[in-house]
């Protein structure tokens, strides 16, 4: 008697059914994808901020702007800190009007008190600046006042005053180093400052997991079109043995 390849017979059964196979779990993932975005009927907001360097943390504090935002608003609002200088206020709700209101009023109370920050910032900046700026030009030309009197009056001078001259010389010239670098600093610091911005604003319908949920229907289809196939394909044989018996 001649040795059956029930793996070689199902193999060839199934490539026969090929198109079920396929056609019957991409059905089941479309019928998923579609009831999920069918039976979502809330809307959810978010706007990311890039927030910049700040000085009070509460702009960056997840634990702090939740409390002001949420309480602020009812708790519609969760604020979540993403990475360094990017933060995420989020809204969700049933009516896209109200999530849109919301998240309007809270991302433009939020966003100005990134920019008065970011003001304060800068204008500290400039002040520094300007104010090193200033010390610089009073020290120069006191450097060049000394500096000229101890070349054209060395002669009438004793060697204590020259002394103390040139010590003041060099003192002078550390403070100009040391203002110069500061104004360089604090220019450089105005160059490359980043100003708070924000990255993005959308309001759309809730998430309902429709790509998880079309995944999960195909996995279903597939393994239920298997399993169908299969018992189908032992009932067959089993009338075929009966018939022959």
């Amino acid at each position: 008697m001649e040795k059956r390849d029930y793996l070689y017979e199902y193999l060839v059964y199934f490539w026969k059914k090929k198109w079920l196979i396929v056609g019957i779990p991409l059905a089941a993932a479309l019928l998923a994808y579609g009831l999920s975005i069918v039976s979502s009927s809330g809307y959810e907001g978010s706007a990311k901020f890039y927030t910049s360097e700040m000085i009070s943390d509460y702009l960056t504090d997840p634990e702090l702007l939740q409390k002001e935002y949420g309480g602020k608003y009812d708790d519609k609002v969760q604020v979540d800190v993403l990475g360094q200088y990017k933060v995420e206020f989020s809204v969700s709700g049933e009516e896209k009007a109200s999530v849109e209101k919301v998240l309007n009023e809270a991302s433009a109370e939020y966003f100005q008190s990134l920019e008065d920050e970011a003001e304060i910032i800068k204008s500290g900046t400039e002040e520094k600046r300007a104010r090193n700026q200033e010390l610089l030009e009073t020290a120069e030309k006191s450097y060049e006042v000394m500096s000229e009197r101890l070349q054209n009056d060395s002669e009438n001078l004793d060697s204590e005053q020259m002394a103390i001259m040139s010590d003041a010389i060099a003192k002078l010239d550390k403070q100009i180093g040391l203002y110069t670098d500061t104004v360089l600093g604090t220019e450089k610091d105005l160059n490359f400052y980043e100003e708070p911005d924000i990255l993005s604003q959308t309001v759309s319908k809730e998430d309902s997991n429709s790509k998880a949920n079309a995944l999960v229907g195909f996995i279903m289809g597939l393994f239920l079109t298997l399993l169908g196939l299969m018992l189908a394909k032992y009932l067959q044989e089993a009338r075929k043995a009966r018939i022959d018996d």
